[in-house]
């Protein structure tokens, strides 16, 4: 499922030309703090800790 998940920050952006995205948010900081995240919640389920907080 990660090669769909990390997919996200190309869809957030679809549609919008190149130096063009709303907000004005930078792709690579936007995937990067994108991947970052996805990371950590990886890792919060590897820990068990993501079913203690639901």
């Amino acid at each position: 499922m990660r090669p769909f998940a990390a997919d996200g920050p190309n869809q957030t952006f679809a549609g919008f030309e190149p130096g063009n995205a709303p907000f004005g948010l930078d792709y690579d900081e936007y995937r990067q703090l994108y991947l970052d995240k996805l990371a950590g919640m990886r890792q919060s389920i590897y820990d068990g800790r993501l079913a203690a907080a639901v």
